[in-house]
């Protein structure tokens, strides 16, 4: 039994991992690309709608 519910951000967070969208990315991209790409969105998107308050 769990004792702690997860909430909708633990759920996001855990979607919106840089490391699932560089496993999305690398189907359709050079594995580079892919980590490049993934690294940006870590630092531009990800770290800003999952900071800590």
């Amino acid at each position: 039994m769990r004792t702690t519910e997860l909430t909708l951000k633990d759920r996001m967070r855990h979607v919106f991992n840089p490391l699932h969208v560089y496993c999305s990315l690398s189907w359709v991209l050079r594995k580079r690309t892919a980590i490049l790409t993934a690294r940006l969105y870590e630092k531009s998107i990800y770290s800003h709608l999952f900071a800590e308050e």
